[in-house]
C-alpha cells in the first residue's frame, strides 16, 4: 500500500511558521523531550485527516494556530498539508487511482474559524475530502489509522459493549443504528395495534359464538333427542355385541387351549422319553469310563513295579562307564609308559654294543713296555707270590667280590628310583598346575556366573519398572479423563440449565400474552401444579416431562384460538390441554400401597384443572428408589410408568432411562461458579494432555521393554552354560585331585624305597673298605720280600710300574663289562617290565571291553525298558484322552439332561399354565353368559327396541313376556320421552348394574344347571336375531376396555339426556347473529391490511438486522481471525516459542451490536483472564494485540500511534518493536517514542526539540538505513 511522503506545517500550534516534515519511511520514529511538541505533531496529521476536534485537545479550530507571548508573533490562520504516494494496493482498492502518484491533502484554519480542505490544490467539501480519504482505506470515523495517546489504557478499560461499539465503528454497522431504531420503534406500534384489534375482534367473535349458541341451540334440541334414541340403542347394541364377540373369542381361546394342552402332553412323553435314552447313555459312558480308570491304574502299577530296575540299570550303566573309563585311562598310562621303556631298551641295544665293541678292542690290544722291567725269574715269583695270595686271601676276595657287586647293583636300584620318584614329581608339579588353573577358570566362571545373576535382577527389576510406570500412568490418566468427562457434563448440565430457564421465560411471556387476550387460558401446567413434599420434585418433574410445558384451556375452541394467534404472531409452537376435550384414564386403586403410591396422589392442584393433571401423569407410580422400581416393573410386572425419587424411569415396556438428576433440572451454576469450573476443566485438560505425552513417552519404551526382555532370556541362557561350564570344571578338578592323591602315594613309597636302599648301599661300602683292609695286610706279608727286593712300596706301586697296564687293562675290562652287565640287567627290566605292561594292558582292555559290553547290553535293556514305558505311556495317556473326552460327553450330556429337566419342568408349568387358562377362559364364558341375559333384561324393562333381521311384519321388541309392542316397525327403536334424564339414570342403575352385578356373581361361583343352560340358549338365539348394522364397522373391545367404554356410553347418554332437559332456546337470535357477523368481516379486513403493513415493516427491520449484523460480523471474523496469531506474535519468547493465547467471544451471538465483546487473554504460562484482571504490561500487550488486529480489517495504508510503549517494560518493547519491524514493510508505521528499544529499529527518526530563539518547536530527520549500510560495508 502507499506510505506518507512528509508533512507541511505552518503557524500549527506549537510550530510557528512554515516546517517540512519528513520524508517518513516505513518504520519512522519521532522522538524528543516532553513539551517539545511531539503530540502537537499527531494533532496536525489527525487534523489534516479530518479527525474531529474533540480528538485535537482543543475546544476549537483558533486553538490550533500558533499563537505567542508576543502578539505581534501570533499567527490568524494554520495549515497543515500530508503527501501521499499511491502504489499498486491502492490502484487494486479504487481503479481510480493511478500507482506511484503523489497526492496533496491540505486542511487550513481561516481566520473566521472554519475549514478549508484541498485535494491535489483543488477545494473540495469535507465529505468529497473524507470519501477521496476512504477511498485510500482511511476511515475517519473509526480512525483505523491512529492511536492516540492513553488510547491504550482506555481501551483496556473498556467494558464488552463499549468493545462492541468500536467494532460498529469499525465495521461501519453503527451507520445503521438510527435506521434499526426507528424500523424497530415501527414495528412495536404495529405490533400494538394489532394486538389491540386482535383483542377487538376476539371479542366481537365472543359475542358472536354466545348468540350463534342461542341460534343453535333450538336446532340442537331436536336433534338431541334424536340422538338420544339413537345413543340408547347404539349402547345396548355396542353391549351385545361385544359380549358375543368376546363369547365367541373366549370358545375359540378354549379349542385353541385343548389342542396346546394335547400338544403340552405329547411334548411331556416325548422328553421323558429323551431323558430316559440320555440317562442310559450316561450309564454307558460312567461304565466306560470305570473301565478305562482300572486300566490306567493297571499301567500305573506296572509303571511303579518297573522303577526299581530303570534306577538299578542307571545305576549299573554308571558304574560301568566309570569303569571303561578308568580302565581307559590306566591302559593309555601303561601305553605311555611301555613307549618310554622301548625308547629306553632301543638306547640301551646301542650302549651295549658300543660297550662290546670298546671290550673286543681292549682284549685283542697288546701293552707296550715302559717303565721298570722285571725279570722272568722275579715274574715268576710273582707269579707265585700271587697265588700264594689269592690262596692267602681268596676268601675274602671272594667276599670283597661278592660285595662289590652287591654294592654296584644297590647303586642301580638307586638310580632307578630316582629317576621314578623324579617322572613321579615331574608329572604331580604337571598336575597340580593344571588344578591351579582350573580352579583359577572355575572362580572366573562364578564371577561371570555372579555378574550374569545380578544383570539378570537388574533387567527384571528394570523391565518390572517400566511396565508398572505404564500401568499406573494408564490408570492415572483414565481416572483424570473420567474426572474431566464429569466436570464437562456438569459444564454442559449447567448451561442447559440456563438456556432452559431463558426458554421458559419466553413461554411464559407468550402465556402472559395470552391470558390477557382469552381469560378461559388457564396457565402453564408446571404452575398450576406442586409437589405434597419437597423430596417428590425430582420424580414429579420426570414423571410430567413434557407436559410441563403444556398449556392449560378451559375450551378445545379457546386452544384452536390461541394456536391461530401464535400463527400469526410468528411465536414458537406450544402444546394445549383443553379441559373440555381431554379423556382421562381412571386411576388404579390397587396401585397405592405403602411401599409405593401413583403420582397423582402427590401433586397439589386446583381441582378445575384435575383433567389435565390425570391426562399428564395417568396411572404413574412413584417409588423410593430404582431397585423398588425394578421389583415393580419385572417382578410383580406392573404395566405402568414408573419414576423413582432420583429420577430413574422406567417406562410400560420395561425400558429404563437414567435419572435426571439435580444438576439438569433443579441446580445450575452461577456466572462465577460458572468460570471457575471452566478454568478446572482446562486445568484437567490440560493435565490430561501431559499424562497422554508421558504414557507416549512411556509407551515408546516398549522397545526397551522387549529389548530388556531379550536381554533376559540371553543372559538366562548365558548362566546356564556358566553353570554347565563350572558343572563340568568342578569334576575335571576331582579328577586331578584323585590322580594329585595317586602320585604323592607313589612317591612317598619311592622315598621310602629309596631310603632303604641308600642304607644298603652304605652298609656295602663299609663292608668294601674292611674287605680292603684286611687284603692290604695279606698283601703286605705275601709280597713284602718281592717288594723289598725290586725296591716297591706296595704291590699296588708294583703293580702300577710292573701290572699298570695290564692292571689297568683289566680294570677296564672289568668296567666295560660291569657296565655290560648292568645294561644287559637293564635290559631285562624293561624287557620284563613291558612284559608285565602288555599283560596289564591285555587285562585292562578285556576288562575295558567286558565292561563296554555290559555297558551295552544295560543300554538296550535300558532301551527296552524305555521303549516298554512309552508304550505304556502312550496307552496310559490314551487312556488319560479317552477318560477325558468320555468326561466331556457325561459333562454335555449333564447340560443336556439339565436342559431337558428345565424343558419338562417349564412343559409343566405350560402345562399347569394351560389347565388354568382354560378354566379361567370357561369360568368367563359363563360370567359372560350371565351379562348378556343382564343386557337383554335391561333392554326389556327401560323399554328400548332393538332392530331385528326378521321381516317387516314381525316386532322388534325384546322381551321375555308374550306381550309384543306394536307402536313401531321392526326396525326402529322406541324410548320414554319424559322426563329423560330421570327415567334413563333409574333404568340404568337398577337394571343394568343390578343384574348385571347378580349375573356375573352367579356366573363366577357357581355352574349352570339343567334350566339355566335352557335359558342360555335362548338368549343365544334372540342375540342372532339382533341386527347389529348400526354398529357399522364396529370392533370388539378387550374385557379391560370395556368397562372404561362402558362409562363413556353412560355419561354421554346421561349427559345427553341432562341437556335435552335444561336447553330453553332463544329464537330471536338469529337476526342478532347476523348483525354481528358482519361487524366481524369488517374487524377481519382491518386486520388484513395491519398484518400486511407489520410483515413490511417486521421485513424491512429484519434487513437491517441483517446488514447491520453482516457488517458487524464481517470485521468481527476478520480480527477474530488474527487476534490469536498476533498476540502469539507479541508474547513469543525464546523459552514459549508458541506465546500467549487471546480469545474474542461474543455475548450475543444472534445481534451482536446489542450484546459485547469479551476480550480474553492467557499470557504465558498463565490461564485465560479477562484483560481487566491483567498487569500493566500484559495489559499493554493484549491491548496492542486488538489494536493491530482491529488494523487488519480494512487496513490503512499507515499507523501512526502516540507512546503505545509507555508502560512496557524493556522485554516487552523488544517484542513490539520486533513485531512492528516485521510487519511495516506491509503498512507505514509512524510511532511517537521514548524508548530507545524500540525507535533504534527504525528506518528514520524524526527529532522533535524545542527552539527557544524561534520560540517554536523545530524539527531534525535522520535516515538510519545509512548507518546499518555502512556498518554492514565496514564489517
Amino acid at each position: 500500500m502507499g506510505r506518507v511522503v512528509r508533512l507541511e506545517i505552518e503557524d500549527f500550534k506549537s510550530y510557528r511558521g512554515r516546517h517540512i516534515i519528513g520524508p517518513f519511511e516505513q518504520f519512522t520514529c519521532i522522538i524528543g523531550p516532553n513539551g517539545a511538541g511531539k503530540s502537537n505533531l499527531m494533532d496536525a496529521i489527525s487534523f489534516v485527516l479530518a479527525i474531529s476536534t474533540k480528538y485535537l485537545r482543543s475546544q476549537n479550530l483558533q486553538d490550533l494556530v500558533y499563537h505567542s507571548e508576543d502578539s505581534s508573533k501570533s499567527a490568524n490562520t494554520c495549515s497543515v498539508s500530508l503527501f501521499y504516494q499511491t502504489d499498486n494496493a491502492d490502484h487494486e482498492i479504487t481503479e481510480s487511482v493511478d500507482p506511484g502518484v503523489e497526492i496533496e491533502f491540505f486542511r487550513r484554519v481561516n481566520a473566521n474559524g472554519s475549514s478549508q480542505y484541498k485535494v491535489n490544490g483543488k477545494q473540495v467539501s469535507c465529505d468529497a475530502y473524507v470519501k477521496r480519504l476512504a477511498d485510500l482505506n482511511i476511515l475517519v470515523n473509526c480512525r483505523n489509522f491512529l492511536v492516540y495517546q492513553g488510547d491504550v489504557q482506555n481501551i483496556a478499560t473498556r467494558s464488552p459493549e463499549e468493545l462492541t461499539l468500536l467494532f460498529e465503528q469499525l465495521s461501519g454497522s453503527y451507520d445503521l443504528k438510527e435506521e434499526y431504531e426507528a424500523l424497530k420503534e415501527r414495528r412495536e406500534k404495529l405490533k400494538a395495534v394489532m394486538d389491540m384489534n386482535l383483542k377487538k375482534k376476539y371479542t366481537m367473535i365472543s359475542e358472536k359464538k354466545i348468540v350463534q349458541e342461542q341460534k343453535e341451540e333450538a336446532d340442537e334440541f331436536q336433534k338431541k333427542l334424536t340422538l338420544l334414541r339413537d345413543l340408547r340403542v347404539e349402547y345396548f347394541l355396542w353391549q351385545l355385541f361385544n359380549i358375543q364377540s368376546n363369547l365367541d373369542q373366549h370358545a375359540k381361546k378354549v379349542e385353541t387351549l385343548k389342542e396346546e394342552g394335547d400338544r403340552l402332553d405329547g411334548n411331556d412323553s416325548r422328553l421323558r422319553q429323551e431323558k430316559d435314552g440320555r440317562q442310559r447313555e450316561m450309564a454307558a459312558i460312567r461304565e466306560e469310563v470305570k473301565k478305562q480308570e482300572k486300566k490306567q491304574k493297571r499301567v500305573e502299577e506296572q509303571e511303579k513295579q518297573r522303577q526299581p530296575e530303570t534306577i538299578r540299570l542307571k545305576d549299573r550303566l554308571r558304574r560301568h562307564t566309570n569303569e571303561s573309563q578308568r580302565c581307559a585311562s590306566e591302559v593309555a598310562r601303561l601305553e605311555g609308559e611301555a613307549r618310554t621303556l622301548r625308547e629306553e631298551n632301543e638306547v640301551l641295544v646301542t650302549e651295549l654294543d658300543r660297550m662290546n665293541a670298546t671290550l673286543r678292542t681292549l682284549e685283542e690290544a697288546r701293552p707296550a713296555g715302559s717303565g721298570v722291567e722285571l725279570t722272568p725269574e722275579q715274574r715268576a715269583r710273582y707269579e707265585q707270590l700271587k697265588q700264594e695270595y689269592e690262596e692267602k686271601a681268596g676268601s675274602v676276595l671272594r667276599a670283597d667280590e661278592a660285595a662289590r657287586r652287591s654294592h654296584e647293583t644297590v647303586e642301580s636300584e638307586v638310580r632307578q628310583k630316582k629317576e621314578v620318584m623324579a617322572s613321579y614329581q615331574q608329572e604331580l608339579e604337571s598336575t597340580r598346575k593344571v588344578v591351579q588353573e582350573l580352579r583359577g577358570q572355575l572362580a572366573r566362571l562364578s564371577t561371570s556366573k555372579s555378574d550374569c545373576e545380578r544383570v539378570v535382577r537388574r533387567l527384571e527389576e528394570e523391565s518390572a519398572a517400566l511396565q508398572n510406570e505404564y500401568a499406573a500412568t494408564s490408570e492415572l490418566l483414565q481416572q483424570k479423563r473420567q474426572a474431566s468427562e464429569a466436570l464437562r457434563q456438569r459444564l454442559q448440565n449447567a448451561v442447559d440449565a440456563q438456556e432452559g430457564k431463558n426458554k421458559k421465560a419466553e413461554r411464559k411471556a407468550v402465556v402472559r400474552r395470552l391470558q390477557g387476550l382469552f381469560p378461559e387460558v388457564k396457565g402453564l401446567l408446571v404452575d398450576l401444579v406442586n409437589a405434597t413434599q419437597r423430596k417428590y420434585r425430582v420424580a414429579v418433574t420426570t414423571a410430567l416431562g413434557s407436559h410441563l410445558d403444556a398449556v392449560v384451556v378451559a375450551t378445545k375452541v379457546v386452544a384452536i384460538e390461541c394456536i391461530q394467534f401464535l400463527k400469526e404472531q410468528h411465536l414458537p409452537a406450544m402444546d394445549f390441554y383443553p379441559l373440555d376435550a381431554l379423556e382421562p384414564k381412571e386411576l388404579r386403586s390397587d396401585l397405592r400401597r405403602q411401599e409405593y403410591t401413583l403420582c397423582y396422589d402427590v401433586l397439589e392442584f386446583d381441582p378445575a384443572v384435575e383433567a389435565a393433571v390425570r391426562y399428564a401423569v395417568g396411572n404413574t407410580v412413584v417409588a423410593e428408589n430404582l431397585t423398588a422400581a425394578r421389583t415393580l416393573a419385572y417382578e410383580r410386572r406392573i404395566r405402568e410408568r414408573i419414576v423413582t425419587l432420583e429420577g430413574d424411569e422406567i417406562s410400560k415396556s420395561g425400558a429404563m432411562s437414567g435419572g435426571v438428576g439435580a444438576t439438569t433440572r433443579v441446580d445450575a451454576f452461577e456466572e462465577k461458579e460458572l468460570e471457575k469450573k471452566r478454568e478446572e476443566l482446562e486445568a484437567a485438560e490440560k493435565e490430561c494432555q501431559e499424562l497422554e505425552k508421558k504414557l507416549q513417552r512411556t509407551a515408546r519404551n516398549g522397545d526397551r521393554v522387549r529389548g530388556v526382555e531379550n536381554e533376559i532370556v540371553v543372559q538366562r541362557g548365558k548362566l546356564r552354560v556358566f553353570a554347565e561350564e563350572v558343572a563340568v570344571v568342578e569334576k575335571k578338578i576331582q579328577s586331578y585331585a584323585a590322580r594329585m592323591s595317586a602320585l604323592e602315594t607313589g612317591v612317598a613309597e619311592a622315598r621310602r624305597g629309596l631310603a632303604a636302599l641308600e642304607k644298603a648301599q652304605e652298609a656295602s661300602a663299609q663292608e668294601l673298605a674292611k674287605y680292603l683292609q684286611e687284603l692290604t695286610v695279606i698283601q703286605k706279608r705275601v709280597f713284602g720280600a718281592l717288594l723289598a727286593e725290586v725296591g716297591a712300596e706296595s704291590v699296588q706301586q708294583l703293580e702300577s710300574e710292573v701290572l699298570t697296564r695290564q692292571r689297568e687293562r683289566e680294570r677296564v675290562q672289568s668296567e666295560c663289562r660291569t657296565h655290560i652287565a648292568l645294561i644287559e640287567g637293564k635290559q631285562q627290566y624293561g624287557h620284563a617290565r613291558v612284559e608285565a605292561i602288555e599283560a596289564q594292558l591285555a587285562e585292562l582292555r578285556a576288562t575295558e571291553a567286558k565292561n563296554a559290553q555290559k555297558a551295552r547290553e544295560v543300554e538296550a535293556r535300558m532301551a527296552e525298558v524305555a521303549k516298554v514305558a512309552a508304550e505304556e505311556e502312550e496307552t496310559r495317556e490314551a487312556i488319560l484322552r479317552a477318560i477325558g473326552e468320555q468326561q466331556k460327553q457325561l459333562k454335555d450330556l449333564e447340560v443336556v439332561m439339565a436342559e431337558i429337566d428345565r424343558r419338562i419342568r417349564a412343559n409343566r408349568g405350560n402345562q399347569k399354565k394351560n389347565e388354568d387358562a382354560v378354566s379361567s377362559e370357561r369360568s368367563a364364558c359363563e360370567a359372560l353368559r350371565s351379562k348378556r341375559n343382564a343386557v337383554l333384561r335391561s333392554a326389556m324393562m327401560e323399554q328400548v327396541k332393538l332392530p331385528l333381521r326378521s321381516t317387516r311384519e314381525s316386532q322388534a321388541s325384546v322381551t321375555r313376556s308374550s306381550t309384543a309392542s306394536s307402536d313401531g316397525d321392526s326396525n326402529a327403536m322406541e324410548v320414554e320421552e319424559a322426563p329423560l334424564s330421570q327415567g334413563f339414570s333409574q333404568g340404568f342403575s337398577q337394571g343394568f348394574s343390578q343384574g348385571f352385578s347378580q349375573g356375573l356373581t352367579q356366573g363366577l361361583t357357581q355352574h349352570f344347571s339343567q334350566s339355566q343352560a335352557t335359558a342360555v340358549q335362548s338368549d343365544q338365539e334372540e342375540v342372532e336375531r339382533i341386527d347389529f348394522s348400526m354398529l357399522g364397522e364396529a370392533r370388539p373391545v378387550s374385557e379391560t376396555e370395556y368397562g372404561a367404554r362402558d362409562d363413556q356410553y353412560r355419561e354421554r347418554i346421561t349427559k345427553l339426556a341432562t341437556e335435552i332437559d335444561r336447553m330453553s332456546p332463544n329464537m330471536l337470535a338469529e337476526q342478532k347473529f347476523k348483525d354481528i357477523t358482519e361487524k366481524v368481516s369488517l374487524i377481519n379486513q382491518d386486520r388484513k391490511e395491519l398484518i400486511a403493513n407489520y410483515n413490511e415493516a417486521n421485513e424491512a427491520f429484519k434487513k437491517c438486522c441483517e446488514r447491520r449484523k453482516e457488517a458487524f460480523l464481517q470485521a468481527y471474523e476478520q480480527v477474530e481471525s488474527v487476534i490469536d496469531t498476533t498476540y502469539k506474535d507479541l508474547t513469543r519468547t525464546l523459552q514459549f516459542t508458541t506465546g500467549g493465547q487471546a480469545l474474542l467471544a461474543l455475548t450475543n451471538p444472534e445481534e451482536p451490536y446489542l450484546g459485547g465483546v469479551k476480550y480474553t487473554v492467557s499470557p504465558v504460562g498463565k490461564q485465560y483472564r479477562d484483560i481487566g484482571q491483567l498487569s500493566g504490561g500484559e495489559k499493554t500487550i493484549a491491548t496492542l494485540a486488538l489494536l493491530f488486529a482491529l488494523h487488519n480489517y480494512r487496513r490503512a495504508p499507515f499507523f501512526i500511534m502516540d507512546e503505545i510503549d509507555d508502560a512496557l517494560d524493556n522485554a516487552n518493547v523488544e517484542r513490539v518493536a520486533k513485531y512492528v519491524e516485521e510487519n511495516c514493510r506491509r503498512i507505514q508505521c509512524i510511532i511517537i517514542s521514548h524508548k530507545d528499544l524500540l525507535f533504534e529499529r527504525s528506518d528514520s527518526l524524526v527529532g522533535v526539540y524545542h527552539n527557544w530563539e524561534e520560540a517554536s518547536s523545530s524539527i531534525l530527520t535522520i535516515d538510519l538505513r545509512k548507518y546499518d549500510s555502512a556498518e554492514e560495508q565496514h564489517e
